[in-house]
């Protein structure tokens, strides 16, 4: 159900805000952590790894969300 849920925040944010935008990058890197709590890593470091590209471009490397993503993908790593 949560699978769901998260996918359908990814194709909303997708098609309002566009492939690049932080929020997009945060919806990712929830679907990131649900896959990474069902022990699929290789699916949840893919995902943080797109994350983590937007964060790149767009926030401030202290930014919250960014600390969030970096620490889930390099747990991961």
């Amino acid at each position: 159900k949560a699978e769901k849920f998260y996918t359908q925040a990814i194709a909303i944010s997708k098609r309002s805000l566009g492939d690049n935008h932080p929020e997009m990058a945060r919806n990712l890197d929830n679907l990131g952590m649900l896959y990474a709590k069902q022990g699929r890593s290789e699916e949840a470091k893919a995902l943080y790894k797109q994350a983590w590209e937007i964060f790149e471009q767009k926030l401030e490397a202290n930014h919250p969300w960014a600390i969030r993503c970096r620490e889930n993908l390099e747990a991961l790593v």
